[in-house]
């Protein structure tokens, strides 16, 4: 499959329980471009966690006009303290980054793009 929308960003390396404390954010932006030539209308932005120490989190909708990043800012994850406090050693994690259209028109497009 092709990809049609790229992601770039600015995302904290590691993640503790002292950062969640603190509220160090784990995202500072997400910046969406559409590479098609045509615009994609209301796509969510959504970021997911395995193992899930943070809740998932999606944007509110979004219209990706044809080759122009769109940032995404605040990026509000939420942590999940008792899974990270009680964590006893170092463990790793994976972040799914996902463009999710809530509708399109004028388009064929499959229901989810991710990285």
């Amino acid at each position: 499959m092709e990809n049609i929308i790229s992601f770039s960003g600015n995302m904290t390396a590691r993640i503790n329980f002292a950062m969640q404390q603190n509220y160090v954010p784990i995202f500072r932006n997400v910046v969406m471009t559409n590479l098609t030539d045509q615009e994609l209308k209301n796509v969510r932005l959504r970021i997911s966690f395995d193992p899930a120490f943070a809740n998932t989190f999606e944007s509110s909708p979004a219209d990706l006009p044809p080759s122009q990043p769109v940032e995404i800012s605040p990026v509000n994850i939420v942590l999940i303290s008792e899974y990270l406090f009680g964590l006893t050693e170092k463990m790793v994690g994976s972040v799914k980054i996902e463009a999710v259209p809530v509708s399109y028109t004028h388009l064929t497009l499959p229901t989810i793009y991710s990285v």
